[in-house]
């Protein structure tokens, strides 16, 4: 749920949570990891990371695109008292680093 939310949620890093809960449920609930994997949104990206331990660079630049909108938008809209804001960017920025980290998928 946390992934989910963190899709529209700024601060809260998507990838991540995602990740970590396909891991848990390989081990806990094969039926609902079936049903993760099902997802239109984020099953590919998740069967591609459990097949090749990777994922694919448009999927990179897409996430990592998102979330400067994102900030760039809470910081031109927001009214969150400036050391809030600043914890908020510092999280995405956090998730940024993360994703750029991920391995990419090479053919």
């Amino acid at each position: 749920m946390l992934g989910m939310v963190g899709i529209v949620l700024p601060g809260l890093p998507t990838t991540p949570f995602l990740l970590l809960t396909s891991y848990l449920l390989t081990r806990s609930s094969p039926r609902m990891q079936r049903r993760l994997l099902a997802n239109s949104l984020v099953g590919p990206i998740l069967s591609q990371w459990q097949q090749r331990r990777a994922i694919e660079l448009h999927v990179k630049i897409k996430a990592i695109a998102l979330i400067g909108v994102v900030m760039a938008l809470l910081i031109c809209f927001s009214s969150m008292p400036p050391a809030f804001l600043a914890t908020v960017l510092a999280f995405n920025c956090v998730g940024i680093l993360v994703i750029y980290r991920l391995p990419t998928v090479t053919d």
